[in-house]
């Protein structure tokens, strides 16, 4: 929980480069990033206008067999539009 809320913190302040690291620190703890860990950073990219790192973090949800969810399309759809009319 404490990680989620970290990166969803990061993405409120507009920093989705420390969103990604916390995102990649949770398997450094031996655990596995949920959907809604996926989802905290697609939407801190989003925040960041940095839809590339979007679509990576999908790509990474479906490697680690974690499904994306309504959320996950959204935020990612949502970082991709903003990205592109910036």
């Amino acid at each position: 929980v404490s990680f989620n809320a970290t990166i969803t913190a990061c993405g409120s302040g507009r920093q989705w480069q420390r969103a990604m690291l916390v995102l990649e620190q949770i398997s450094g703890f031996g655990l596995l990033p949920t959907v809604v860990s996926f989802n905290s950073a697609i939407a801190a990219c989003e925040q960041g206008h940095a839809w590339e790192q979007a679509l990576g973090v999908m790509a990474v949800m479906r490697e680690q067999r974690a499904c994306p969810d309504a959320v996950s399309y959204n935020s990612a759809l949502s970082a991709l539009e903003k990205g592109l009319l910036r």
